[in-house]
């Protein structure tokens, strides 16, 4: 992956040349499986890859704009309610004190295909 990849040095009609009209038909050139249509959307995928993804380098796993627990919770304020000293499991507990957090859980944040209703997991 070079700036050719995702940039014509030569000129387009779109701004910073880059070669698609939109950022997220770019994004899935290379990354499809994120396309959908899925049943369970995630709307920032339907708005623009950059809401969430910096694509010219960042310090966080898979290109994220800042951590994933601060990322989520810019858009999703409240959370799981558990009182680590006495209320959930001990599974739960773990998951939600681990690094990632959400994303220990919800893994399939783009969308899911799954129809029983827990949108993002897999």
């Amino acid at each position: 992956m070079n700036c050719a990849s995702c940039h014509n040095p030569h000129g387009t009609a779109s701004p910073k040349l880059v070669k698609a009209i939109s950022t997220r038909e770019l994004c899935f050139n290379c990354h499809a499986q994120y396309r959908g249509p899925f049943i369970f959307q995630h709307p920032p995928v339907l708005e623009d890859c950059f809401n969430c993804h910096q694509p010219h380098g960042s310090a966080y796993p898979a290109l994220l704009k800042t951590p994933p627990i601060r990322l989520c919770r810019e858009c999703h304020i409240t959370f799981h309610n558990i009182n680590f000293t006495t209320g959930g499991t001990a599974q739960t507990r773990i998951n939600m004190m681990a690094g990632s957090a959400c994303v220990n859980c919800h893994r399939l944040i783009h969308g899911s295909n799954n129809i029983q209703g827990n949108l993002f997991f897999r």
